[in-house]
């Protein structure tokens, strides 16, 4: 930014120069059809030269987010198991890389409700993000005809 500018009914306009990049998440829509908490897996593989800094992974409809550390190399792959009993964040280059998780992230609380939910994934690069889920369901006669 280099200039703001306040007018006198209150309007504010800002300048800016428009070199440069920004960031911003890719963002999906993914239906868990269970009726009980599904807890996801995420695989991300690395961008097909180079590197990517992963920045973080939100669900909009829980408010979870997880906030990362950690740069994703060309050819590796990095799953994040979020079961909250056989948790695990794993490089196929670093092996166990839970450490790059930072703090005031909230991948206890990061599942699936059932319904519609919406994901993103931020990055400054170009990995490719696939989560998968199994259908959970809260009783067994929620699950006729569904699996």
């Amino acid at each position: 930014i280099n200039v703001v500018y306040v007018d006198q009914i209150g309007g504010v306009t800002i300048g800016f120069d428009d070199l440069g990049s920004a960031t911003s998440p890719s963002v999906t829509t993914v239906t868990h059809t269970g009726t009980g908490r599904s807890y996801p897996i995420i695989v991300i593989t690395g961008p097909s030269s180079g590197s990517s800094r992963i920045y973080q992974i939100l669900s909009a409809t829980t408010s979870a987010a997880i906030y990362f550390n950690y740069t994703i190399l060309s050819g590796e792959i990095i799953v994040l198991d979020l079961n909250p009993s056989n948790f695990s964040f794993i490089s196929t280059f670093n092996g166990d890389i839970a450490y790059s998780i930072m703090s005031g992230s909230s991948q206890s609380e990061f599942f699936l409700m059932s319904g519609s939910n919406t994901i993103s994934v931020m990055t400054n690069g170009s990995p490719t993000a696939y989560i998968y889920w199994r259908q959970v369901f809260m009783t067994t006669s929620d699950a006729v005809g569904k699996v």
